[in-house]
């Protein structure tokens, strides 16, 4: 283990424990937010943090104080058709009983392992070529800046290409 790379993440009430974590030990370089943060954050801060969103339909204006309190590199990724217990054990442990939405367990599954390594590759080493974090994902203007709402990485890549 390197603890030089330490990052916390969390899911649901997880996430929103993380947060605090984050902000009490210097030993943290990143964080990660799975569909459950604070309502706000009162305190500032630099380190970089990555908000993955599952189906949001519109940011609160708590969710948005706490964006505009990140001041360091930071992320959010709304996964549309994601629900917000996808990300858990539930959707394997009661397969079929639990509600995913309509990008089904896989995907979201998926996408946020790559997410998530894309941007605690690229806070602790800078993007690679072609990676996620080096933008390869399309900006949409909800939350403020670099803001992101993908369906699947693969989808946001033929996005950027289109794009191009």
């Amino acid at each position: 283990m390197d603890s030089a790379r330490l990052a916390i993440a969390g899911h649901s009430q997880g996430g929103t424990a993380a947060l605090p974590g984050l902000l009490q030990d210097t030993r943290f370089k990143a964080g990660v937010l799975i569909d459950g943060w604070p309502d706000s954050l009162t305190t500032p801060t630099q380190t970089p943090v990555l908000i993955l969103a599952a189906g949001h339909e519109q940011w609160t204006d708590g969710e948005r104080g706490l964006w505009n309190n990140l001041r360091g590199p930071r992320l959010a990724v709304n996964l549309r058709g994601a629900e917000h217990v996808t990300p858990s054990d539930l959707v394997w442990l009661a397969k079929g009983a639990v509600k995913t939405g309509s990008m089904g367990p896989e995907k979201p599954i998926a996408a946020i392992r790559d997410y998530m390594a894309a941007f605690l590759d690229t806070e602790s080493s800078g993007p690679t070529p072609g990676s996620l974090a080096e933008g390869t994902v399309c900006a949409v203007p909800r939350c403020g800046r670099n803001h992101r709402e993908a369906v699947t990485p693969d989808e946001a890549r033929a996005a950027e290409h289109k794009a191009r």
